[in-house]
């Protein structure tokens, strides 16, 4: 039902494919090695209705979902890092829509951790690194925290370096960087002393992109 209504947008298929996950995660007992992945689905399936109606109830029944599918993984289970990676993405979607700080802050936990747990020839650690910079982004706006704005900047410089990375997470991640926020914090380190410590150009080809450091910021 879940693949029925990704090609059709079907509401009635999404409504089914979500009641036959909670109907598969009810039947899963809890040490079983599949709970954790059938949280994750039902997670991503209450996310999906959220998008097309809006419903409060639903994105916050997501959050849980992908709170136990991450405390159903063992520390070293392969998955975990994706879990992780999932269960950041839905609470900064519901900081975007509520506003809750302890959202955006848990975001950025499991964000990080995502990241910690994704080895740095994964073709998945470009994008965990790309939405942990959105949230650390996100968390500047509305602490003005320049740390956080540091480490986002740093995580989007890595993603630029990452040879695994597609072209497109290449490229999404220049454009984070290249925003109005991260040229503040040049103007800023500049203002400071700091001057060639922050990435300021940036280049990007079909196959690499990467960050061009000058020694002056260029606006």
């Amino acid at each position: 039902m879940q693949n029925r209504f990704e090609r059709t947008g079907s509401m009635t298929d999404l409504d089914e494919a979500m009641e036959s996950k909670r109907a598969a995660v009810a039947a899963t007992p809890a040490d079983h090695p599949d709970r954790a992945g059938r949280l994750n689905n039902l997670g991503l399936a209450l996310q999906n209705r959220f998008e097309r109606t809006g419903s409060m109830t639903d994105l916050d029944e997501a959050v849980e979902s992908k709170r136990a599918a991450v405390a159903a993984t063992p520390a070293d289970h392969p998955d975990r890092a994706m879990y992780l990676n999932n269960l950041g993405n839905v609470l900064r979607i519901r900081f975007e829509r509520a506003g809750t700080v302890t959202d955006l802050d848990e975001a950025v936990e499991t964000g990080r951790a995502a990241v910690a747990g994704t080895p740095v020839d994964h073709l998945d650690r470009a994008g965990r690194l790309n939405n942990l910079g959105l949230a650390l982004r996100d968390r500047f706006e509305r602490t003005g925290m320049m740390t956080d704005l540091d480490e986002a900047a740093a995580a989007w410089e890595e993603t630029l370096r990452l040879d695994v990375a597609a072209p497109s997470r290449r490229i999404r991640a220049a454009r984070n960087a290249a925003g109005p926020n991260i040229r503040h914090l040049a103007e800023l380190r500049f203002a400071e002393g700091f001057g060639s410590g922050v990435a300021v150009g940036l280049r990007c080809r079909p196959s690499r992109a990467r960050v061009r450091r000058m020694p002056l910021p260029v606006f």
